[in-house]
C-alpha cells in the first residue's frame, strides 16, 4: 500500500471493528487448533501440543524483546521503525537457537521435538508481524493492524484444520500452518504496511543500544509474566504425565480467549490514556479504567455462567472426550483469566508511565511465589491445585501493579500541583 493511501485514515469505528475482528480471531486460533488436535489425535499428542505451545509462546516473547508495547506507546517517535526492526531480527535469531536447544532436550520423542520446532517457528513469524502492527497502532491505523492479524490468523488456522482433517497427521497440519502464516505475513504485513515505515533508515548502533536499554526491563517482565502464566504447566510436566498436561491444556484455553477479547477494548484506548496523563485529566483517566475493568468483569462473569451451566457438555462435544471431572478447575481457571486481563490493563498503564523497572521487580517476586505455590498445591491437589495456584499468582500480581500505579499517579498529581 502506498504512503498516500496510508495517510487516508478511516474512521475510528472502522479501526475498532477490524481490531476486534483481529483480536477475536487470534484469541480463537489456539482454541480452534486445540479442538482439532483433541478431536483427531491422541490425548498424548494434545499434551505434546500443550507444552510445544507454551515453549513457542515464550520464544515469541523473547523474539519481541518487550519492544512491541514500547513501540505502540512511542507517541513522540523517539525511535525509528528500523531500530525496532533490527532489534527484532537479532532477538528472533537468538530465540531460534534457544528453540533448537530446548527441542533437542526431548530427542527421545521426535514428534514432541517436531511440534516444538514448528510451533516456535510459527510464533517467530507472528512476532515479526507484530513489528508492523505496532507501527500501525502507534499511527492510529487500527484497521491495517486488525486486518493483518485477522487474515494471517484465519488463513493459517484454516490450513491447519483442513490438512489435519484430510490426513489425521498433526505434523503435516503444522507445516501447512507455518507455510500459510509466512505467505500471509509477506503480503498483509510487509507489503500492505510498507507505507508506514521508512525503509531508508539503516542500522544505527547507538539507537539500538539505547532501545535495548529501555526494552530490557520490559522484556524481563514479559518473560517472567509468561513464566507465571505457565508455572502450573511446567510443574505438571515435571510432576505428572502427558495425559494430565493434555487435560489441563484443554481447560486452560478460555484464559487466552478472555484476555484477547478484553484486549480489543483496551488497545484502541492506549492513545487516550496517553493524552489523559499528558493533560493531567485524572477524572477521565479513572473513568476509562473503571469502564474497561467493568467490561472485563462482565466478560468473565458471562463466561463463568456459561461454563457452570453448559461448559462441560459443550467442551466434551468440542474436544471429543470427557472432562466432567474437571468442572471446578475450569471455573477457577476462567475466574483467573479475568484477573489476568485486569493485570494486562494495569501493565499497559505502567508502560505508558515508563515504569518498566518497577514492573520487573514485581514480576521477579511473583514468579518465585508462583512456582512455590504451584509446587505445593499441585503436589497435594493435582489439577485443582494448578488452578488455585494460577488464581493466587495473578491476585498477588494485580495487587502489586495497583500499588505501583496508585503511588506513581499520586506523585504525578503532587508534582503538577507544586508547579
Amino acid at each position: 500500500m502506498s504512503r498516500a493511501a496510508i495517510q487516508k485514515i478511516p474512521s475510528k469505528r472502522v479501526g475498532v471493528i477490524w481490531n476486534a475482528l483481529g483480536s477475536t480471531t487470534y484469541a480463537a486460533n489456539s482454541f480452534i487448533m486445540l479442538i482439532a488436535v483433541s478431536q483427531l489425535a491422541s490425548i498424548e499428542e494434545v499434551g505434546y501440543y500443550g507444552i510445544a505451545y507454551t515453549i513457542g509462546y515464550l520464544l515469541h516473547v523473547l523474539g519481541g524483546l518487550g519492544a512491541e508495547r514500547l513501540q505502540m506507546t512511542d507517541y513522540k517517535g523517539r525511535f525509528a521503525f528500523a531500530d525496532y526492526l533490527w532489534l527484532r531480527i537479532v532477538a528472533c535469531a537468538i530465540a531460534a537457537v534457544i528453540c533448537l536447544g530446548l527441542a533437542l532436550q526431548e530427542s527421545d520423542l521426535w514428534l514432541k521435538v517436531f511440534f516444538i520446532i514448528v510451533l516456535s517457528a510459527y510464533y517467530l513469524i507472528v512476532c515479526m508481524g507484530e513489528l508492523y502492527q505496532a507501527a500501525a497502532i502507534r499511527l492510529e491505523r487500527l484497521d491495517l493492524s486488525g486486518q493483518a492479524v485477522f487474515f494471517r490468523t484465519l488463513i493459517s488456522t484454516a490450513g491447519f484444520c483442513l490438512v489435519l482433517f484430510l490426513t489425521r497427521r498433526v505434523e503435516l497440519a503444522m507445516l501447512a500452518m507455518f507455510a500459510l502464516c509466512l505467505l500471509a505475513y509477506l503480503y498483509f504485513n510487509m507489503h500492505r504496511m510498507k507505507g508506514l515505515v521508512d525503509p531508508a533508515r539503516a542500522f544505527n548502533f547507538a539507537n539500538i543500544k539505547k532501545l535495548i536499554g529501555e526494552c530490557l526491563p520490559l522484556f524481563g517482565s514479559l518473560i517472567l509474566s509468561n513464566l507465571i502464566l505457565s508455572s502450573s504447566r511446567f510443574v505438571i510436566e515435571y510432576s505428572m504425565d502427558s495425559t494430565a498436561q493434555g487435560y489441563f491444556t484443554q481447560i486452560f484455553l478460555p484464559v487466552f480467549a478472555i484476555n484477547m477479547i478484553s484486549n480489543f477494548f483496551l488497545i484502541p484506548s492506549l492513545s487516550d490514556y496517553g493524552r489523559f496523563l499528558e493533560s493531567g485529566d485524572m477524572h477521565a483517566f479513572w473513568r476509562r479504567v473503571f469502564r474497561q475493568v467493568t467490561i472485563v468483569a462482565t466478560i468473565t462473569l458471562c463466561s463463568l455462567l456459561l461454563a457452570y451451566f453448559a461448559g462441560i457438555p459443550i467442551l466434551n462435544l468440542v474436544y471429543g472426550g470427557d472432562i466432567a471431572a474437571y468442572k471446578t478447575e475450569l471455573l477457577l481457571i476462567i475466574a483467573g483469566g479475568g484477573i489476568l486481563a485486569i493485570t494486562t490493563l494495569l501493565q499497559y498503564l505502567l508502560i505508558i508511565l515508563r515504569l518498566q523497572s518497577r514492573l520487573l521487580l514485581v514480576y521477579a517476586l511473583v514468579v518465585i511465589l508462583s512456582f512455590g505455590i504451584a509446587l505445593g498445591l499441585i503436589g497435594s491437589l493435582g489439577l485443582l491445585g494448578a488452578s488455585l495456584a494460577f488464581i493466587a499468582s495473578y491476585l498477588i500480581l494485580l495487587l502489586g501493579f495497583l500499588g505501583i500505579l496508585l503511588s506513581a499517579l499520586r506523585t504525578r498529581v503532587k508534582e503538577r500541583s507544586a508547579s
